[in-house]
Formats: C-alpha cells, sequence, structure tokens
C-alpha cells in the first residue's frame, strides 16, 4: 500500500508494510501526509510494523527504499519487557518500587509480602495476554494453591477508582524512538461489566475483558480524557514512566531514528490520584472500536509519524 503526496512532477512516496491495524495506519499517514512531506524529500521511504523474526524482510527493503523505518521486534529485549517474570526481576533489579505491585515468582514471596494488605492476589502465564489464563485467589488460599514454572502471582490493589461502581483497567501508549522516550497524552479505559467487590475472586469482576480488541466489541470503552480526573491521572502516569526509565533504558538505547518501540502499558487508576501499572504490551493490539481508533489510535500512530519525520507532536510528552 503505497500513499502518493503530489509534488509538481514528483512523488514522494510513503509505503506501510504492517499485518496488523492497516486500517488505522494508513488513516494516520493520509492524515500526516502534508506535515511529512517535506521529511520525504525525493526519498523513497517504506514505513514497517512488522512482528515475530522480519530480518531477511528488512534486509530485502533496505535495498529497496532509501528509508526503512521498522519496529523493534527482533532480540531479546522487547521479549523482556512483556514477560512478565522478566520485567519483575528487572524491577527487582533496577531498584523500581511502587510503579507495580508487589510481582513475585514463588509463592513464598507473596506469602511473606505484608500478609492481610492484599486480600486478593493474581497467578498469571509470564507471557499470557488479553488476561488468559489468569487465576484470582484470596489471600488466606496462598498456602494452599500451586503455581505452575511459567507463572507469576501478583498483588490484587485494592483502593482502585472506580466508574459506576465497576472496576475499570487503562492502556497507555508508550513511544520508544531516536533514544528517548515519549508518554503519548490519550488513552483508553476499559470498563468491566460486573459490579466490583474488593474481596471477590470472580474472573468476570476482577479481569474478564473477552472481545475487546474487536471493532463490533460489546465492552464498555472509552478514551482516558473523558474521565473526571484525568489530568491529575496523567500527571501520575509522567511520574511512573520517568520511574520505569532504567527498566526501559536498554530498549531505549536500541532505537534510533529509524528503528521504534511502540509499547502499550496496562494500569488502574486509584482513588487520590495516584497509579499502578500492571503489565507491558511490546506487541499491542491496536484494533478496537470505532471510537478508540479514533480518539487514541489513530492520533497516536500520527504523533509518532511526525516524530519520526522531525516534526513536531505535542501530544507526545518526552520522559527524561
Amino acid at each position: 500500500m503505497e500513499l502518493f503526496v503530489a509534488a509538481k512532477g514528483n512523488a514522494h512516496v510513503l509505503e506501510l508494510r504492517t499485518e496488523r491495524a492497516r486500517d488505522n495506519f494508513q488513516s494516520a499517514i493520509d492524515n500526516t501526509a502534508l506535515s511529512i512531506q517535506p521529511a520525504l524529500a525525493s526519498k523513497t521511504v517504506c514505513f514497517c510494523h512488522l512482528t515475530g523474526d522480519v530480518r531477511e524482510e528488512i534486509i530485502q527493503l533496505e535495498q529497496e527504499f532509501d528509508r526503512v523505518i521498522r519496529g523493534l521486534m527482533v532480540g531479546p529485549e522487547p521479549c523482556r519487557l512483556a514477560d512478565k517474570a522478566k520485567l519483575a526481576q528487572a524491577l527487582d533489579t533496577h531498584n523500581v518500587r511502587d510503579v507495580f505491585p508487589p510481582t513475585f515468582l514463588t509463592l513464598s514471596g507473596a506469602i511473606n509480602c505484608e500478609r492481610g494488605r492484599y486480600p486478593i492476589w493474581f497467578i498469571k502465564d509470564c507471557r499470557g495476554t488479553g488476561g488468559q489464563g489468569i487465576r484470582c485467589v484470596s489471600d488466606a488460599e496462598l498456602h494452599t494453591v500451586t503455581m505452575e514454572p511459567n507463572e507469576i502471582i501478583q498483588a490484587g490493589v485494592t483502593n482502585l477508582a472506580l466508574l459506576d461502581g465497576r472496576k475499570f483497567t487503562c492502556r497507555i501508549y508508550v513511544f520508544l524512538w531516536a533514544k528517548r522516550v515519549f508518554l503519548f497524552k490519550e488513552g483508553f479505559m476499559l470498563i468491566h461489566k460486573e459490579k466490583y467487590s474488593v474481596n471477590s475472586k470472580s474472573y468476570r469482576v476482577q479481569v474478564d475483558h473477552k472481545g475487546y480488541g474487536r471493532k463490533n466489541s460489546q465492552m464498555d470503552m472509552a478514551p482516558l480524557s473523558s474521565h473526571v480526573n484525568y489530568w491529575r491521572y496523567r500527571t501520575s502516569f509522567a511520574a511512573a514512566i520517568t520511574a520505569l526509565l532504567p527498566v526501559l533504558d536498554e530498549s531505549r538505547q536500541a532505537t534510533s531514528d529509524d528503528i521504534y518501540l511502540m509499547l502499550g502499558i496496562d494500569a488502574m487508576l486509584l482513588n487520590g490520584g495516584d497509579v499502578k501499572l500492571i503489565e507491558i504490551n511490546t506487541v499491542p493490539n491496536f484494533e478496537h472500536p470505532a471510537e478508540i481508533n479514533r480518539a487514541v489510535n489513530i492520533p497516536f500512530f500520527e504523533a509518532c509519524l511526525k516524530r519520526m519525520f522531525y516534526q513536531p507532536a505535542e501530544s507526545l510528552i518526552e520522559i527524561g
């Protein structure tokens, strides 16, 4: 798929290569065409958002185009951020405290962690996504449950901000490019259907958001900016990402003008204006219902494209 920007006899070409969220990426390219036209100059440029091991494809593209912009999809570092066990170890190594809920690789860690402070714990697959395979257990059950080698256990945060009595999870986007880290000003909220109870072990109450990534999803979703305390929480997100910088540093150093990483970070809003991050997605899903695509995903892509073509993007806050 190609975008041709008219330039009086000269064609500035930006080709898109992606197997995910193609329509959203293309909309962002179309919407930023005038902004990025000067940076295209007479070059042919390919923008890639590809997953998996794409070394051979990238080599081929670099032979075809003057500039290839690609995601940091190859190598162990993005995987380390997405792996909940490796992330927990990195947080400990870099002494990053209070940004994530207490997370342990063994049950003994949870058992010895301020018993009674966390009534609910979540046992998660280290590489699981979309809430799949998560088990909710009570603090009292920690002595009776078992964990698989590929699982971690994370404390359930209790002083949650609620919407109409329901729990909700936030998704924020962080953009790593040219050895810099940016927080996107917008995000979205994914609101659970069941009324929340702090002691509930119900998967539907605590976790369930099946189908949220479909265009026809029936899940309640809303832009993060629609929250009444949006500005307060945005400041807290910036502080959380600032604290997380040591963990992100290897990935940041691996970026360049032509290599980027788009992170989808899940988080909870707490009463009083604080936030807790929960997990990091290195290959986040960017396909959501039309309102979220229009208000969040496409503007995020637009801002990233502007940066990668050396244009200002006010919706990206530089961290650090």
